[in-house]
């Protein structure tokens, strides 16, 4: 292949979606890349603390594949911090993950899949066994407080439908736990817990979104249900100021994503060929990364992309064509970094300034 079909190439996976864009627009400079390695399906805060923080959670495997470690990657140095791990039963296991290298994951020792759950607060702590829930099933997995200190759940009464939340400190001794019955009627699942106010965020029927205070066992604010949108806890971001949410799944219609920033809904759909993988919001509700992959696997050309979306107006001002099976995961490390996984490595990108409508 000659130079000049190279940059013609180049050229057309780096343009925005619809066409031309003005000097400037449509292409992301490279900050930096992390070899041999990929972000990792982690449990991010639903309150974007990784994001404000600048930070997002890799894995790497040995070159067998059969053992991993996980790195922390922290922004603007691109600089990538090994996480002390621990003796884990064998594969992969939920890991919810705060700022600075706190975890809880939770795993399952064989043959009987009893239940372990393991915590660190930092980044050089190893992780260690700290107790799991008991006499009851886990709604989701077990998340960390705002100061990574705490875990918060919410599990199923052995022979009722009746769901209890529970908030544990890891290494001290205060616990909190009540019905979810005075809530309402529903299925619940913890998305976060601010250990200072004691309240916490619980999803209701999947979508529904709604603070509670854990001292006096009552609703704090209106509940929230985003509209348009197949959306799960895992599916849902919030904002300073709105929230941003995407389809866990839909099968009769396009996937789409949608947001309330700054008092400003949006909505951007995807093409019918497509679905969302993953994405990401940065942390000012400007702009929102989406991984989308081949809704049709038996389609050649379907492929998967990266795009980015500018919430003022829903506008893609950004796309790029990804290999088949890429499937990546995207994060956004504060404001004006994206980082994706391509080729065996993770990729950080600089996100310009581009204008506002």
């Amino acid at each position: 292949m000659n130079a000049g079909a190279a940059a013609a190439i180049l050229s057309f996976l780096f343009q925005p979606f619809g066409g031309s864009a003005a000097a400037g627009q449509g292409i992301l400079p490279l900050e930096c890349t992390v070899p041999d390695a990929a972000l990792a399906d982690v449990r991010e805060p639903f309150d974007l603390a990784m994001e404000r923080s600048g930070e997002a959670v890799l894995i790497r495997f040995d070159p067998t594949g059969t053992t991993h470690t996980h790195l922390l990657l922290r922004m603007p140095e691109c600089r990538t911090v090994p996480l002390a791990g621990g003796p884990l039963p064998p594969g992969l296991h939920p890991m919810s993950v705060r700022p600075a290298g706190a975890r809880l994951v939770a795993a399952a020792r064989g043959p009987d899949g009893r239940p372990e759950w393991w915590y660190s607060p930092d980044a050089k702590t190893p992780l260690a066994q700290v107790p799991p829930a008991t006499d009851g099933r886990v709604a989701g997995q077990p998340i960390l407080s705002e100061d990574g200190r705490w875990a918060a759940w919410v599990q199923q009464k052995p022979g009722t439908g009746l769901q209890t939340w529970h908030a544990r400190e890891l290494l001290g001794t205060g616990v909190r736990s009540g019905d979810t019955a005075a809530f309402g009627v529903g299925s619940y699942e913890a998305l976060g817990f601010d250990q200072g106010k004691e309240i916490m965020t619980l999803a209701r029927n999947l979508a529904g979104i709604l603070d509670v205070d854990t001292r006096f066992a009552q609703v704090s604010g209106p509940p929230l249900r985003p509209a348009d949108v197949a959306s799960q806890p895992g599916t849902f971001r919030r904002l300073r100021s709105g929230w941003f949410a995407w389809d866990a799944y839909r099968d009769d219609t396009p996937w789409r994503a949608v947001w309330s920033s700054g008092g400003r809904a949006g909505r951007y759909d995807i093409d019918w060929s497509k679905m969302i993988s993953h994405a990401a919001v940065n942390p000012s509700g400007t702009y929102a990364a989406l991984s989308l992959d081949t809704r049709f696997g038996r389609i050649p050309a379907g492929g998967e992309a990266l795009v980015v979306v500018r919430l003022a107006d829903g506008k893609e001002i950004f796309r790029k064509k990804l290999e088949r099976f890429t499937r990546t995961r995207v994060a956004f490390l504060g404001d004006g970094h994206v980082a994706w996984t391509e080729g065996g490595r993770v990729v950080v990108a600089r996100v310009p300034e581009w204008p506002q409508p």
